[in-house]
């Protein structure tokens, strides 16, 4: 794949004389300044088109490396995980088949491709102290069968950032890591990116191999950060460099190995030896080149039905092997611009900074306005939210999927003493309840209305009067209510969840009819709004006839 600055590179094909296996590597400029060993610059020779160390192009693997031995030992463990699960078959001829096609189908933004520095001691920090308080409550990973890791045999654990089950965890951690590390990836590649994911930590145990890959878009620019480690002797990384050359990299803790994910194969084929390694994997994606609403930020492409175009990810290679599957995968085109609420979700300030800046018209639609507002709430960012009130400007008091304004999801969501609801409060917000008693008495009296008469209907069990409401009266099935009807000032429940807290959830003829009429519980709504799937409750009869949904 091309560098994105102009400059040729070799790829595996153009230095591998597949004869005499013949190497020439790049060495760039910067090549001294990683740490890698001599042991390192000195391993065996091979590329991905050997296959010496595993099927990495090809299940026929070569014996001029590292001897027969490697054949016997992958035959083993796909045969043992297709014994296991047939469809390790099919996984494992995917992944050889990503090996050959995506590197080549996405650009590069470094020479070599990867790199290994020391972690910035605040990140490390940051991953330590997560790790010390929670490494003894790792919840099982995998355990099945699984062409990329024997799984079945040696069980990863992980401990999850984003999940506050563990100390310190959440969505505001996740976004710590991503900001502590971006600018090493930013320096490294010379792009501004947007965080992708954020995963692990990750904790291998004795014996566990990892299969050479390449990761699944848009993980374009990443890092392997090892947290911690008690092995007998270094698990080696091996990677394969833009240069075509296999190279086994250590680490220690808090080492930081840089690398262009997508497009370096990576993988730990040799079994550990010792009790556990645990790694996180910290990703980005390059933004391209941001220009202001009156320009094209990216190139776009057509649908197959020549409605309008979508657009397209700087980091894919128009025209490359790769890019159907990628469409495929994101019929909407470049995900980052179809799914801005999870950017709010995932509390990526940084991105939406910019996304602000350059592509006002993107985030000027009211639905897309509530999606980014919502998750950011929900998800208590509250950095995220004072920046979109106040810098923005955007209205505290939207109105969204029709039926809430953003103080009910932070009543809904969040104790009232928490900072993000003190904050609404302090713009003004109000509940949609509280917003139609103070500015609109007739839509007040509707709301009350239909709350008070759904809230009978569902608690008489009557259908014939649900049905009337819904169908004759045309009363909103998602009006959304106080916990208690003459409490306009709480919120949270819906028809839906009336019902639900009646009968405990179990299904019954008044919760049957509601369903009919597209009903839904409060928390529903919400996470279709941060979805931004407009379509799937304020409905579109087109759509729905043509299947769409």
């Amino acid at each position: 794949a091309p560098l994105m600055d102009g400059s040729p590179v070799l790829t595996a094909a153009a230095v591998v004389d597949s004869t005499e296996h013949h190497i020439v590597p790049l060495v760039s400029s910067n090549q001294e300044s990683t740490l890698m060993t001599q042991e390192e610059r000195s391993s065996p020779v091979y590329t991905a088109f050997d296959d010496a160390s595993w099927a990495i192009t090809s299940t026929n693997l070569s014996s001029h490396h590292l001897g027969p031995h490697q054949q016997d030992i992958y035959d083993e463990f796909i045969s043992e995980c297709i014994a296991l699960d047939e469809s390790c078959r099919e996984e494992d001829e995917d992944r050889i088949f990503m090996n050959i096609n995506q590197p080549k189908s996405v650009n590069n933004y470094t020479q070599e491709g990867f790199k290994k520095i020391r972690a910035p001691a605040p990140l490390y920090k940051l991953l330590k102290d997560f790790w010390d308080k929670n490494k003894d409550n790792a919840i099982t990973e995998y355990n099945d069968a699984t062409a990329y890791h024997n799984s079945w045999q040696v069980p990863t654990t992980i401990l999850l950032t984003e999940d506050e089950q563990f100390e310190g965890g959440g969505w505001n951690l996740s976004a710590a890591i991503w900001n502590s590390a971006r600018d090493v990836l930013e320096e490294w590649t010379g792009q501004k990116l947007s965080g992708s994911s954020v995963y692990g930590i990750r904790i291998y145990h004795n014996q566990s191999v990892l299969i050479p890959h390449v990761d699944r878009l848009p993980l374009i620019s990443s890092a392997i950060i090892n947290v911690d480690q008690d092995v007998d002797e270094d698990w080696l990384l091996e990677v394969y460099g833009h240069d075509g050359k296999a190279t086994n990299v250590t680490m220690a803790p808090g080492d930081m190995v840089l690398y262009e994910s997508a497009s370096i194969i990576h993988g730990r084929p040799w079994p550990l030896n010792g009790k556990y390694y645990a790694n996180i994997f910290v990703h980005f994606q390059p933004m391209g080149d941001l220009v202001d609403d009156n320009e094209m930020l990216h190139a776009e492409r057509s649908n197959n039905d020549d409605s309008e175009a979508i657009p397209h990810p700087p980091f894919l290679v128009e025209g490359s092997p790769w890019e159907d599957y990628y469409y495929d995968e994101f019929p909407n085109g470049w995900e980052l611009l179809s799914d801005l609420g999870s950017l709010a979700q995932r509390g990526d300030l940084y991105t939406l900074q910019h996304l602000t800046k350059h592509k006002k018209k993107l985030l000027a639609e009211d639905f897309t306005q509530c999606s980014v507002l919502t998750a950011a709430i929900k998800f208590r960012h509250l950095n995220i939210v004072k920046f979109l009130l106040d810098e923005t400007n955007w209205d505290a008091n939207m109105l969204c999927g029709e039926v809430f304004h953003p103080l009910d999801v932070a009543l809904d969501s969040l104790d009232q003493d928490e900072p993000i609801v003190s904050y609404l409060l302090s713009k003004g917000a109000l509940t949609r309840m509280e917003w139609a008693r103070k500015h609109d008495r007739l839509l007040f009296a509707e709301l009350y209305e239909s709350c008070d008469l759904f809230q009978a209907a569902i608690e008489q069990k009557n259908t014939a009067v649900l049905e009337f409401l819904t169908d004759i009266r045309e009363y909103d099935v998602n009006v959304v209510c106080g916990e208690e009807n003459d409490q306009i000032s709480s919120t949270g429940v819906t028809p839906l969840d009336m019902a639900f807290g009646l009968f405990r959830g179990q299904r019954n003829e008044v919760s049957k009819v509601l369903f009919q009429s597209d009903a839904f519980s409060f928390s529903d709504l919400v996470h279709l709004v941060i979805r931004n799937s407009e379509d799937d409750y304020l409905g579109d009869d087109e759509d729905s006839e043509d299947g769409d949904e």
